[in-house]
């Protein structure tokens, strides 16, 4: 088989792939131990371009306050990678807080991947169940956690 054929076999192999990643409640710092009063900035079932803005949340016990009292400090957390917010984990009227790198939200990569993770989650159930749905689905490959930055808010 000649060289171009094949490598166009792998592309086509690789562009019906269905991926998803997770949305980490992200670690700011190794002692920060948890975030809370999330403010998504994306709606769920809508197109996340690089550099977007997703959500905000208050952080406790960064490095930045050591040794003084935490009052906390409002972070913005970015998505560096494209797709569509599938499932959010944690709406922004629920209070309770979320330890570093525990699931807040799937993005997933393609508008098929999209419908087939929503009839997957139809129920919305918890973060765990939704992992592990998510996992026993064979055409959906998981991709890890979103690369993502993060800044101080104003």
């Amino acid at each position: 088989m000649p060289l171009i054929r094949r490598n166009l076999l792998k592309l086509a192999q690789y562009t019906s792939r269905r991926t998803y990643f997770t949305i980490p409640s992200v670690r700011f710092s190794p002692s920060h131990t948890k975030s809370h009063e999330f403010a998504w900035k994306v709606a769920p079932n809508q197109p996340i371009a690089c550099y977007d803005l997703i959500y905000e949340c208050t952080a406790y016990n960064v490095t930045i306050f050591d040794g003084e009292d935490d009052p906390g400090c409002r972070m913005q957390v970015e998505c560096c990678e494209e797709g569509i917010l599938s499932y959010i984990a944690i709406d922004d009227d629920e209070i309770e807080s979320r330890s570093p790198d525990e699931m807040v939200g799937i993005l997933s990569t393609s508008t098929e991947e999209h419908i087939l993770i929503q009839q997957l989650l139809f129920n919305k159930p918890n973060p765990e169940q939704t992992l592990s749905k998510l996992r026993q689905c064979e055409s959906l490959e998981f991709e890890g956690t979103i690369p993502w930055e993060a800044y101080l808010a104003n």
